[in-house]
């Protein structure tokens, strides 16, 4: 049985939708259990309207919790050998479920998940977040750059694999990016590079009513958890790792934590050429690509990580010949990072060529519209 646990919160106009897309499912043996943590509007009452499906598990909440507390009890009540979420503005399309569970094609993969689709209020598509899977080895490194390789929303688990991990009730959001990190971790993760969930964005998103503080919690909970060569292993020395990841962080939209790194590179600055390294990082921050040349054309030895930012600062300019070189000269270093590897990628993304051209066959027709 699959359990599909569902907090909602002053959702009234959506829940309808999203219990019956949960119903309908082509699956069918499944548990609903939707936890309403104290919605002041007539969430409850929309929610009340299915329970004639026995399938269907209510409890409502006297006191908001939050998102994570309310997943939390739902986790504790499922019945099933595999747990599946759903926010209650959101829907799943109808053989979700059906085929998040056959994506478990072996005993040692302990979730799968898929891409999604953004919708607006209007029922209007916007968007498509194709996520990714990744070895466990690549995993801290793309949390730290980028964020969570897929979303905790359309995750299937298996009950067995989520054994007493649970959300952080602290973290008001990211709480979900908190999990997925932490369970990546534990298991094997399975991608389904299938549009199975439609998320949607409304005024009433409880992500548009938290403070910045609330915001970076869990990123900072996350660089907390780990020394800096667990983050930056192509460095020894922490004068370095507390530069690229302020560099990390800006890139993220980070702007305080990166500059509270790019502080703490400073004070560990030990002599000009490491002066000119910081000054380098900080340079491409601001995007003064010139300046990060000059600085890391002038530290004497130019190591891995030197001509791989020489690399980006060129590329950032457009200078793709110099770039790509750079690029090069790093990998043949160190064969081992990562950095240079991505940036080739990176600069191939300029002239895309994708064999699956559905995903462009909208957007030609669109962009020969804007040209009449």
């Amino acid at each position: 049985m699959i359990s599909v646990i569902m907090p909602v919160y002053n959702v009234e106009k959506y829940v309808g939708t999203s219990i019956k897309s949960i119903l309908n499912q082509s699956y069918k043996n499944i548990e609903l259990i939707i936890i309403d943590d104290a919605s002041a509007d007539k969430t409850l009452v929309e929610v009340k309207k299915f329970e004639y499906d026995s399938r269907v598990k209510i409890i409502s909440l006297d006191q908001n919790g939050g998102a994570a507390k309310a997943r939390n009890i739902g986790i504790e009540e499922a019945k099933g050998e595999f747990i599946a979420f759903q926010d209650g503005d959101d829907y799943s399309v109808p053989n979700r479920l059906k085929i998040l569970k056959e994506g478990f094609l072996s005993n040692d993969i302990g979730f799968v998940h898929s891409d999604m689709v953004l919708m607006n209020e209007q029922d209007s598509s916007y968007g498509y977040i194709n996520f990714t899977n990744l070895p466990k080895e690549n995993v801290t490194r793309f949390f730290l750059k980028i964020g969570a390789p897929y979303s905790g929303a359309t995750l299937m688990i298996r009950k067995e694999a989520l054994g007493d991990l649970r959300y952080d009730e602290n973290l008001r959001i990211g709480e979900d990016t908190d999990l997925v990190y932490t369970l990546s971790q534990k298991t094997n993760g399975y991608h389904i590079p299938e549009a199975l969930y439609v998320y949607r964005r409304h005024n009433l998103n409880t992500t548009r009513n938290f403070t910045i503080e609330e915001f970076v919690k869990h990123i900072n909970k996350f660089l907390r958890l780990h020394e800096l060569k667990e983050l930056i292993p192509e460095t020894d020395k922490h004068m370095e790792a507390l530069a690229i990841i302020a560099l990390f962080m800006w890139k993220r939209g980070q702007a305080e934590i990166s500059q509270l790194y790019l502080t703490k590179a400073t004070g560990l600055i030990k002599g000009t050429q490491d002066e000119l390294f910081v000054t380098a990082i900080g340079s491409i921050i601001m995007r003064d690509y010139n300046t990060a040349i000059t600085c890391l054309k002038a530290i004497e030895k130019k190591d891995h990580i030197i001509h791989n930012y020489l690399g980006e600062a060129y590329a950032y300019l457009g200078e793709v010949k110099m770039a790509w070189n750079h690029f090069i000269n790093s990998m043949e270093i160190n064969p081992e990072y990562l950095e240079p590897r991505e940036n080739i990628k990176a600069l191939g993304a300029l002239q895309t060529n994708m064999v699956d051209v559905n995903w462009t066959k909208f957007l030609k027709e669109w962009r020969m519209s804007e040209q009449k």
